[in-house]
C-alpha cells in the first residue's frame, strides 16, 4: 500500500510540475495555446482519477490503523482523523467536480485543482513525518513510516516529463480527430 501512495504522490506532483511548465510554455508558443483546451481536459482527468484513488486509499489506512491500535492509542487516531477526512473530503470533491467539461478546460479550475491535490498530499506527509519523528518514545511502531531513508526524490522529475509528453500526445490525437469532425 505504501508504494502506491508513493506512486500516486509522485504522479501528483508531477501533473502539477508539467501543467503549470506547459501554462507558462504555451504563453508564448501558439501551438501550445491552440491545444491547451484539450491539454488542460486530459491532465486534469487523469489527475481527478489519481485524486480519487488516492482518498480511497488514505480511507483504506485510516480505517487499517484504527483497527491495529490498542486502547491507549485511540487519543493519537483522533488527532490524525480530523486532517485525513478533510484531506479527503477536498480530494474527492475536487475530483468529482472534474466531471464537468467547462470546468476540466478552465484555467483557473486547473491552478485550484493543482494546489488542493497537491496540498492534500503535503498535509498527509507532514503528517506522517511529525509522527514518525516523535513516535519513537510515544506510539508503537504501527504508526512508524515503514519507508528506507534512502528513498531517492527524482522519482517526480522522470515522472513528471513522461506525464507531459503523454498528456501531450493524447491531446494532439484527441485535437486531430475533432478537426477532421
Amino acid at each position: 500500500m505504501n508504494y502506491f501512495f508513493d506512486f500516486l504522490t509522485y504522479l501528483l506532483q508531477g501533473y502539477g510540475i508539467s501543467t503549470i511548465l506547459y501554462l507558462s510554455i504555451s504563453l508564448f508558443s501558439g501551438p501550445l495555446k491552440r491545444r491547451r483546451k484539450y491539454y488542460l481536459s486530459i491532465a486534469n482527468t487523469i489527475a481527478a482519477v489519481a485524486g480519487m484513488l488516492m482518498a480511497s486509499v488514505l480511507a483504506v489506512e485510516l480505517i487499517v490503523s484504527y483497527y491495529t491500535l490498542e486502547d491507549t492509542e485511540h487519543l493519537f487516531f483522533y488527532y490524525r482523523l480530523y486532517p485525513s477526512l478533510a484531506s479527503i473530503i477536498l480530494l474527492c470533491g475536487i475530483s468529482l467536480l472534474t466531471l464537468f467539461l467547462k470546468l476540466r478546460r478552465h484555467l483557473v479550475f486547473t491552478l485550484v485543482l493543482i494546489f488542493i491535490l497537491n496540498t492534500a498530499n503535503l498535509a498527509e506527509a507532514l503528517y506522517l513525518l511529525i509522527v514518525d519523528y516523535f513516535s519513537s518514545d510515544m506510539v508503537d511502531i504501527v504508526w512508524k513510516i515503514s519507508k528506507d531513508d534512502n528513498t531517492p526524490l527524482l522519482y517526480i522529475a522522470p515522472l513528471s516529463i513522461s506525464y507531459f509528453f503523454a498528456v501531450y500526445i493524447i491531446a494532439g490525437k484527441q485535437q486531430a480527430k475533432e478537426a477532421i469532425i
